[in-house]
């Protein structure tokens, strides 16, 4: 029904292979791509009935294959469209110029958490397990006298209160 190629680098000549990331970075300084945590979407075709279906499972799939991926990026002409499939997925971020002719090429973004998001789990610190005890501990055994002792006078009062 669908089909979607993605490479590690930028499918237009907007910048070099081996240098691409600072001129992403110059787009928005909040996207912290790298090598490792992006891709490049080169080509998607689908049938027009599923088209935005299959391409939001392909969209999750991939983030759900590769978990350091955190970024895809599309990059059209500017002059076109994205039409009604693509633009549910993908955010226009900015335009670039590109390196070899006189045209701007649209740069859009998906990011993961708005498809596949991660579980982001800290490690555990020994205060955290020895807490617990001394708080469950304590309690216990007060409610444990207060039965068994019964309250006295002000205990009652201040109960009540």
């Amino acid at each position: 029904m669908a089909h979607a190629i993605f490479v590690d680098y930028p499918n237009w000549n907007v910048a070099k292979q081996d240098d691409w990331v600072s001129v992403f970075q110059e787009l928005d300084s909040e996207i912290l791509c790298t090598p490792l945590n992006t891709l490049f979407m080169h080509f998607f075709v689908a049938v027009d009935e599923y088209s935005t279906g299959c391409l939001k499972e392909i969209i999750r799939t991939v983030f759900k294959a590769v978990p350091e991926l955190h970024f895809i990026f599309l990059i059209v002409p500017a002059y076109v469209s994205l039409g009604s499939t693509l633009i549910t997925v993908f955010d226009q971020v900015g335009n670039i110029p590109c390196l070899t002719y006189d045209e701007d090429f649209a740069v859009h973004i998906c990011h993961r958490h708005n498809h596949y998001p991660q579980l982001h789990i800290r490690r555990a610190r020994y205060s955290w397990h020895t807490t617990p005890v001394k708080v469950i501990g304590s309690p216990t055994k007060n409610k444990q006298e207060k039965v068994e002792g019964g309250l006295s006078g002000e205990e009652e009062d201040s109960e009540q209160e």
